[in-house]
């Protein structure tokens, strides 16, 4: 198994920092990220510099670095999502409007790769398992597809302002989103 272990995701955030040390800068104290240093982090197989990562996602030089980090994070191997991953995303779709054009893209394709993993359990068969196996839908889980829908105009606004994203991606991305109706049109 492909494990993405704490002191990984410690080393990867510290690399990070050090490679950009004024990143932080562009987040600290954003509206976005209040709270986010009395979370539990390393509770919930997260580093404990995580908020450290989030203000770094602002930063035009280091912004896709962050994400690329980030989705490190995120992971607790190949195809599991960590329990924080609900908590994280609200973060990060907060911080969305102030993101580097380079920065949203990489967000986006991050964000399909998470829609995907988040997908539900559908009659017994876990659309994460090669040929469909049985599997069980995870608490984490439905709670990402909640905060997806919570922020689907943000994520609507992050794929047109992305741009690049491909039919079959923003497919994945919105299917958790409910539909608007835009003066008749559904989109």
């Amino acid at each position: 198994m492909c494990g993405h272990d704490l002191e990984m995701k410690e080393a990867r955030v510290a690399g990070l920092l050090e490679e950009y040390p004024t990143a932080r800068d562009a987040g600290r104290g954003h509206s976005a990220l209040r709270g986010v240093g009395e979370v539990g982090w390393v509770g919930s197989s997260c580093p404990g510099s995580t908020p450290a990562l989030l203000e770094c996602l602002p930063d035009t030089a280091a912004g896709v670095e962050a994400v690329r980090v980030l989705a490190k994070v995120l992971l607790d191997d190949l195809f599991t999502l960590n329990k924080a991953a609900p908590l994280l995303l609200g973060f990060v779709l907060g911080l969305a409007d102030e993101l580097h054009a380079a920065t949203r893209r990489e967000l986006v394709e991050w964000l399909v790769v998470v829609a995907g993993l988040a997908e539900p359990v559908r009659d017994g068969l876990d659309p994460r398992i090669l040929g469909g196996e049985a599997g069980e839908d995870r608490p984490e889980w439905a709670r990402c597809r909640g905060v997806l829908i919570e922020h689907a105009d943000v994520l609507r606004e992050l794929v047109r302002t992305a741009g690049g994203v491909d039919a079959d991606s923003l497919a994945v991305l919105l299917a958790p989103a409910p539909p608007v109706t835009f003066q008749g049109a559904v989109t």
